[in-house]
């Protein structure tokens, strides 16, 4: 297997960049214990991990596994990856789509369906120490941005800040006006980037505007003086254009019509005719209103468009009733907790370079013994026993780091996903990214596979093999059978028809 290393640099006190070295020499030894050959080590350096746009060596991984450089990742910790839940699972879609498998060294989360769940569950952590932390920072900078102070780095174009305040530069701002009043005429973005790239206009880098960047100066609020600090305390600027051009602008840009939510069951949803991954797609009725469906990729399989809504909603119900239950919790609860007593010892690679570094050490004071001291052999030594005490300081804090969870945390985890409003989307994809591991669907029944080990050795129940009591779905009527962790649902015909 051909792997490369991701190591990330995290903020905190009394951090330094050698916390890299400690992770990468983890990550070295698990690959020598799994036979991975490594290739490549892409180290992000004194970087959030929330700060995707500037973690260079993350996006030139991601492209390197765009491009099919190599078979797996392996991280120290599942938060090296990233702590947003959503760019985590953007981001391992698009590893699914490379065929990249993600491994860790410190947390051994297996390739199993009960480490899917361990893996959203430690994902949840990562994310609940960002956002406290947030909380804490953000305290100390709410009364700024009352008195109208501007936060952040570099200012909008068109504005510099003056005693921390936005004020606006009349040169930037006479651009921007332009940019408005040429988009409302009618040029195109690129028609505004060339215009402005001919007449030696550059931003603030020295560079041209992109399409991209005329795209974002017209839908920036500063320009209005409407922006609000973290989309809720309105933070008064002085606007450089009209309320009349903001709207006319964006009258003419239109947005594209999309579904009202994302598809929940992307990646994860296939005919059970062809075998095919289901797309998203879109039709309209006589009167121009959208329906959203998945439909099969093939023109010619007989499987009929499914209706976006129906499907996810009947899944996520069915998901609830069926998962959780106080034994089906459980049993997940004690899979997880043997994953988790698997765990190998994430300071293993960190001890090895220890002891190899302590036998250095020995063979020089031998040597010092048996040859007499020498400039050479003393400055040696020294420098081999500051290694040693920064080796056993890291070994000190993968310890601490470590997190093991108790039987009673898992559950609880568990449990909370019954206080969950399945009418909220946050919680209908965090649901199906936990739990449900596969769809497939037919024109009249579809399986559901979940993310539980009884899969691996049980037969999926075969279509037209639902036998059960009437169920009632959505005020329609459905046969429901549970053979181990597959539900097998035979559907209303209405719902595989289009509107």
């Amino acid at each position: 297997m051909i792997g490369v290393i991701y190591a990330r640099y995290s903020h905190g006190p009394k951090q330094t960049d050698q916390s890299i070295e400690g992770q990468v020499a983890s990550c070295m030894e698990y690959a020598k214990r799994e036979n991975i050959e490594v290739v490549e080590v892409y180290a992000d350096r004194h970087v959030s991990a929330n700060d995707y746009q500037n973690r260079t060596e993350f996006n030139r991984m991601m492209r390197d596994a765009d491009a099919h450089k190599f078979d797996c990742i392996i991280l120290w910790k599942v938060d090296r990856f990233g702590r947003n839940r959503e760019e985590i699972a953007l981001g391992k879609m698009r590893l699914k789509k490379a065929g990249v498998k993600l491994c860790y060294a410190a947390e051994n989360i297996p390739d199993t369906p009960e480490g899917i769940i361990l893996e959203s569950l430690m994902e949840g952590l990562a994310e609940y120490y960002v956002a406290e932390l947030k909380q804490k920072i953000l305290r100390g900078q709410l009364e700024s941005v009352k008195k109208g102070h501007y936060i952040g780095g570099r200012p909008p174009f068109g504005y510099d800040v003056k005693d921390k305040k936005l004020v606006p530069n009349e040169r930037e701002a006479q651009i921007v006006r332009n940019i408005f009043d040429w988009f409302i005429s009618g040029m195109t973005y690129k028609e505004i980037a060339d215009r402005l790239a001919a007449h030696g206009v550059y931003g603030r880098t020295g560079k041209p505007f992109s399409k991209n960047a005329i795209y974002a100066m017209l839908r920036n609020e500063h320009y209005i003086g409407e922006y609000k600090y973290h989309g809720e305390i309105p933070v008064p600027n002085e606007p450089i254009i009209t309320l009349k051009q903001w709207y006319d602008a964006h009258a003419l840009a239109g947005t594209p019509c999309r579904a009202s939510s994302p598809y929940l069951l992307s990646m994860k949803c296939y005919c059970g005719h062809c075998g095919r991954l289901l797309n998203g797609s879109k039709a309209y009725s006589h009167t121009g209103v959208p329906y959203f469906y998945y439909r099969c990729p093939d023109s010619s399989c007989e499987l009929q468009a499914v209706q976006k809504d129906e499907l996810e909603a009947l899944v996520v119900n069915k998901t609830v009733e069926y998962v959780l239950t106080d034994e089906m919790i459980g049993k997940i609860a004690d899979k997880i907790m043997d994953v988790q007593n698997a765990s190998p010892d994430p300071s293993s690679g960190l001890k090895k370079e220890a002891e190899d570094t302590q036998r250095q050490i020995t063979s020089i004071v031998n040597a010092i013994a048996s040859v007499g001291v020498s400039q050479a052999l003393t400055a040696k030594l020294c420098e081999l026993e500051e290694h040693l005490a920064e080796v056993n300081l890291n070994i000190a804090r993968a310890k601490i780091a470590s997190v093991r969870l108790s039987r009673e945390q898992v559950v609880m985890w568990l449990e909370s996903f019954k206080a969950g409003d399945v009418d909220d989307l946050k919680f209908r994809e965090k649901l199906c990214r936990t739990f449900l591991a596969r769809v497939d669907v037919w024109n009249n029944e579809i399986l559901l596979t979940y993310n539980l080990s009884e899969n691996a050795t049980k037969k999926a129940p075969s279509p037209g093999s639902c036998e059960g009591a009437n169920v009632d779905i959505r005020g329609r009527y459905a046969n429901l059978c549970i053979i181990g962790s597959f539900l097998l649902l035979r559907l209303p015909r209405g719902l595989s028809q289009i509107c």
